[in-house]
């Protein structure tokens, strides 16, 4: 990413060049955001204002560059939203909310842009919590991507989410550090929104929430716990959510099994 942000600048604005180099030599790489947020939040902070810096260099002229030269300020761009949400103090709840409405707003920011600039009809791929209306964590994620795009595309968005009645699946101590290992869950409990969905008499199944019966409609609209699986997994007590205001189609499956690691 830094390296086409450069050649492209080289190649446009060939003054702007050496202050761009400067400024992102600290920074490069970045590919172990996590060895990253270990590093002093001082310099995280000065290392995002650097990234800032860059993409306003990169994005001075952008009128006089073109097509082409709207990816460069959008690689740039990106640089700058991922050195800002890892500026987020992880002893601070508020600090990690404010990061998390950034790192949804972004995501969304990034979605609609990548759609106006190519008209394509584009499927996202994320969790629950990112592309639904609602999380299991709302004090964590008070705005969720799935919001944002639906008030800026409406109708023209649909979220699909995803819930099982048992299985395993890989999960994490703490979201942004540790290693993945496998949690295996029993079968829902009666009391879960699984646990009414696999009474259906089809193994795996979709429905469409938005068509639902009213009965249908009104028993999905009221929170209930739900397995929920993503970064991190909390048993006891388990999350609730109000899967007929999370999303527009549900996809439930009987069983799920966890990834492969290669």
């Amino acid at each position: 990413m830094f390296e086409r942000v450069l050649s492209s600048v080289g190649t446009a604005r060939p003054e702007a060049l050496p202050r761009l180099e400067e400024l992102y030599a600290g920074l490069r790489p970045f590919d172990d955001i996590f060895a990253h947020l270990r590093k002093p939040l001082p310099e995280r902070k000065e290392n995002a204002a650097q990234a800032q810096e860059a993409l306003d260099l990169v994005a001075g002229h952008q009128e006089a560059g073109g097509e082409d030269y709207a990816w460069t300020v959008q690689h740039a761009r990106n640089i700058a939203q991922t050195f800002a949400f890892a500026t987020v103090d992880l002893a601070d709840p508020a600090s990690v909310t404010a990061a998390e409405r950034l790192r949804d707003q972004a995501m969304a920011d990034n979605v609609l842009w990548w759609q106006r600039q190519t008209g394509h009809r584009m499927l996202l791929s994320a969790h629950n919590g990112h592309v639904g209306y609602l999380s299991t964590h709302p004090d964590m994620y008070p705005r969720t991507q799935g919001t944002v795009l639906h008030d800026c595309l409406g109708r023209d968005y649909a979220a699909i989410g995803f819930t099982f009645a048992g299985g395993s699946f890989l999960t994490k101590d703490t979201s942004l550090d540790g290693d993945w290992k496998p949690i295996t869950v029993p079968a829902a409990r009666p009391g879960m929104h699984e646990h009414t969905l696999d009474r259906v008499g089809y193994r795996d199944f979709y429905v469409d929430l938005r068509t639902a019966p009213a009965q249908a409609r009104t028993w999905l609209n009221r929170p209930r716990p739900v397995y929920d699986a993503g970064s991190t997994f909390t048993p006891d007590p388990l999350p609730t959510l109000a899967i007929g205001r999370a999303y527009d189609v549900l996809v439930h499956l009987n069983r799920v099994r966890a990834a492969d690691k290669l």
